[in-house]
């Protein structure tokens, strides 16, 4: 894996390049990173419930993450 020296390199790269701060200046790309802040999680964790408040961006550096959204009849929907 990635050590923290790398996950913010390539987080800063990622939003500066492949994000809708793409445009941003350096100075708001920088104070994003100030606040970021960086996880690992492995297969099988949640990251966010539905219906929870959507309070932060999440930028993924390595891996894949499944989004499923659960019906009335609770079947998942990938």
């Amino acid at each position: 894996g990635l050590g923290v020296a790398s996950r913010r390199h390539l987080a800063r790269q990622m939003l500066k390049t492949r994000s809708c701060f793409s445009t941003c200046p350096d100075d708001v790309i920088d104070s994003i990173m100030d606040r970021a802040s960086s996880i690992k999680l492995t297969k099988g964790d949640v990251l966010y419930r539905q219906g929870e408040p959507g309070e932060s961006l999440m930028v993924v550096l390595e891996g894949r993450l499944k989004v499923v959204k659960t019906t009335a009849d609770a079947k998942e929907v990938v």
